[in-house]
This record gives structure tokens, C-alpha cells and sequence, in this order.
């Protein structure tokens, strides 16, 4: 069963249901509608920025048509979105199996594709559907670009595969905004970065939120203790993962949520991982295909994920990424990591976020 052949089963199953909370449109409209949108070439297709439902429709139907969706982000800018189309406009030929090119700079500032088939994200979404286990008709909210994998996968398309009421927040992010959203919609699922949940926890008054998954970046132990007061009644998961992974790595699960602070939690169903001198390294079917351009020798060996994160695992399987492999500060004979010096000034007193570059 392929990508498209898997969503429109799951949806049939919610055809009376909602799948977008700014329209009336059922889940059996809705796979009418992407059912009639033809059989595509199989070519990279820009998907330019918009409002986030008409970007999700634009997604979908090209994974209907089983061409390739390349998602750009509004923040990108004219020259470095100007680039990106460019390079892949020279792509004439099809990409059999392929279902998304997504650009990301890593830590050298030149953009890659990250050329992800539909077995890569199918798998991904299984394994997310294994451990987050939401019913149907819950109302989620979508409020990160759609040009992240993360979102795509573990956000929209996980949502029509669970029969999820799917909202977006659509703009920059401001807190307050965002409060008076998911108040005014009982929004009851959240996914969203750390620094995210902080500044909404400040904001926030009544809410409905039942659960909220966090990714993206590390979740600091002086952050937990905010969220266990603003969101006594919440559940919280942490994820971790990579746009080469399709993402999905690992999660937190909420019965350990407060109990393994800074843990990534563990490896999902189907991840094999291990450490190659402290770098952590992943193996599954969520793998991406490689890099459009070229240099996936470098990133995958021997059907390795070197994923350039540094990291440990404890005694019960649970990971820890102590930060980037390549940003690492050696001195006096120690090897010192921005990520571990941002999680000590984040503990002094008037400190509220910092950030190292």
C-alpha cells in the first residue's frame, strides 16, 4: 500500500467528520476531491507560501497525483527562495516513489534537499501513530510553517490519518494571539517548540489543551517546572528527530515526561540507534533516499544515519542529545557544548531564554 492508498483508507473511516476547522468541507468531500485531481509526472512541484489550508490542500493533492511536493517557506526570503526554485526548475525527470524535497541548511548554511519517498514518510507516520494515540474529532492546531517535515508528517497528514479537526494559526508567532486562538476554538492538541509553550504559559489563562507534543529543540529541565504549573491537567509529550528520518526519532512519552528531564526519550518502534564516538546514529525504513544534490555518502553509511548530534543513552534505552557534533567547544582538555552552557545561564536568576551560537 502506498502513501495515497493509506490516507484515503484511514480517511474513509471519518468520511461524516471535519478534517479543517475554517471549513465545512467532510473527510469524504475531501477525498473526492483529491481523488479526482489526476495522475501527475512524478516531477518536483514548488508549494509557495499562503494560508495554511490552502498549502495543505496543495499538498495533498500532489501526493494524490504522485508528483513531488517541494514546500518553500514564507521566511526564506526572495534571494535564498529565489535559489532553491531555481535549482529545482533544472530538474527536468521524474522521481518515481519520491513524495517530498525538503530544504534544509543544516549547519553549513548551503541548503539541501532532503529527497524523502513515500515509503520514507509512510513508515515515519506509523510509527507516530504508534505511540500518539489521539482520537477522532479532537481538535489539533497547527502553528509552525508547513515547510517542515515535522509538521507535515507528525501535524497534517497524521491528523487525517487519525480523523483529527485540523486548525492553523497562520502568521508570525505571538503569544497572546495564539492564546486567544486555541481559547476561542477549544483547541485540545498543541504542537509546538519549547520556547513556544513558555511564552504561551505566561499568557495563557483557561484553555482546553488536553495534549501537547514538543519538538524541534531541547526542551531545558527549568522549562518543566513552568509547564507542570501553567498546565497541571495537560499531557506532555517530547520528540525528537531529523528532516532526514522523514522526522520522527524518538519520543517522550507523558508517564515519563517529568520523571526524565532533558531526555528525548526513546527510539519508536522500527529505529534502530547506536553511537559512533558519542554521534548518534539511526537506522529504519524513515531513512531518507539521500540529497538531491549530491553528498548523501557523507550523511548515510552503510545504511547509518550519522545524524551529527552528540548523545548518550541511559541505562534504560533513553536518549539524551547533548547537542550539535560539529559545534562542540574543547578547553582546558573538556569538551564543552553550547547546548549544556545555554541550560546553565537559562538557571540564573533574570534569565529568561538565551541562545548560543
Amino acid at each position: 500500500m502506498n502513501l495515497p492508498e493509506y490516507l484515503r483508507s484511514k480517511m474513509q473511516d471519518f468520511k461524516d467528520c471535519k478534517p479543517f476547522g475554517d471549513s465545512n468541507l467532510t473527510y469524504g468531500e475531501l477525498t473526492g476531491i483529491l481523488e479526482k485531481g489526476g495522475r501527475g509526472s512524478g516531477r518536483l512541484r514548488a508549494v509557495k507560501c499562503g494560508p495554511g489550508i490552502v498549502r495543505s490542500m496543495e499538498i495533498l493533492k500532489l501526493i494524490f497525483r504522485n508528483d513531488v511536493a517541494v514546500p518553500l517557506s514564507d521566511n526564506y526570503g526572495e534571494v535564498y527562495g529565489g535559489e532553491i526554485e531555481r535549482r529545482i526548475e533544472k530538474y527536468d525527470g521524474e522521481f518515481p516513489g519520491l513524495a517530498f524535497v525538503v530544504f534544509t541548511s543544516g549547519t553549513t548554511g548551503v541548503p539541501k534537499g532532503v529527497m524523502l519517498s513515500e515509503d520514507n514518510i509512510l513508515s515515519n507516520l506509523k510509527m507516530i501513530e504508534g505511540y500518539f494515540n489521539l482520537k477522532p474529532r479532537k481538535k489539533i492546531l497547527i502553528c509552525r510553517p508547513l515547510s517542515h517535515i515535522a509538521v507535515i508528517t507528525g501535524e497534517l497528514l497524521y491528523g487525517l490519518s487519525r480523523g483529527l479537526e485540523i486548525h492553523f494559526f497562520d502568521g508570525p508567532f505571538n503569544p497572546v494571539r495564539l492564546a486567544e486562538y486555541i481559547q476561542a476554538n477549544g483547541i485540545q492538541v498543541l504542537c509546538c517548540t519549547p520556547t513556544m509553550i513558555y511564552y504561551l504559559s505566561r499568557v495563557i489563562k483557561k484553555h482546553s489543551l488536553e495534549t501537547v507534543s514538543l519538538s524541534g529543540e531541547r526542551l531545558r529541565e527549568n522549562t518543566l517546572s513552568v509547564l507542570s504549573s501553567a498546565f497541571p491537567e495537560t499531557e506532555f509529550y517530547n520528540a525528537y528527530g531529523m528532516s532526514e528520518h522523514s522526522p520522527r526519532i524518538s519520543a517522550l512519552l507523558p508517564r515519563d515526561f517529568f520523571k526524565k528531564p532533558g531526555s528525548a526519550g526513546k527510539p519508536l518502534e522500527g529505529v534502530n540507534v547506536k553511537l559512533d564516538n558519542g554521534e548518534l546514529c539511526v537506522r529504519s525504513p524513515a531513512v531518507m533516499r539521500g540529497y538531491l544534490d549530491g553528498g548523501t555518502e557523507e550523511k548515510v553509511k552503510n545504511g547509518w544515519l550519522y545524524t551529527g548530534d552528540s548523545a548518550e543513552i541511559d541505562g534504560e534505552g533513553y536518549l539524551y542529545i547533548k547537542g550539535r557534533k560539529d559545534c562542540m567547544i574543547q578547553r582546558g582538555g573538556v569538551n564543552v557544548y553550547p547546548a549544556e552552557i545555554e541550560g546553565v545561564v537559562s538557571l540564573i536568576p533574570g534569565v529568561e531564554l538565551c541562545r548560543a551560537y
